[in-house]
């Protein structure tokens, strides 16, 4: 890239196509990286995302929409593509219930716990 950047026949309007070319590159690299991996995991490639959103707000010449809308973009196929790799994983499932009514996974482990002392009748 640095050397297409250097060239005299490059104008500084080529600049802006060749930033949104690298976010559309970076799109189909989360979208890889989140595919591949084995065994897989709810949290994999968040750590990509992060990354890739602060490399595109910071270091990128692009406008503001743009750089938001990629953000939004990247976060939203992370979701998606987690919950749908991840969907036959019922302890997701579980794990969400369980913050939603109990406040976190500490209490989600101590309902599980009662839950199992109550069925043997320890309780």
């Amino acid at each position: 890239m640095a050397v297409l950047c250097n060239r005299a026949a490059f104008h500084q309007d080529h600049m802006g196509l060749a930033c949104y070319a690298l976010i559309a590159v970076v799109l189909v690299v989360q979208v890889v990286g989140l595919l591949l991996p084995q065994p897989r995991s709810a949290s994999e490639g968040i750590w990509w995302t992060v990354f890739f959103i602060y490399t595109i707000y910071t270091l990128l010449p692009v406008r503001m929409r743009a750089a938001v809308l990629s953000g939004v973009l990247l976060s939203a196929l992370h979701l998606a593509i987690a919950l749908h790799t991840n969907a036959q994983d019922q302890f997701l499932l579980k794990q969400h219930q369980g913050q939603k009514h109990q406040g976190s996974s500490a209490a989600l482990v101590l309902h599980e716990d009662r839950e199992k002392h109550v069925k043997l009748g320890s309780i």
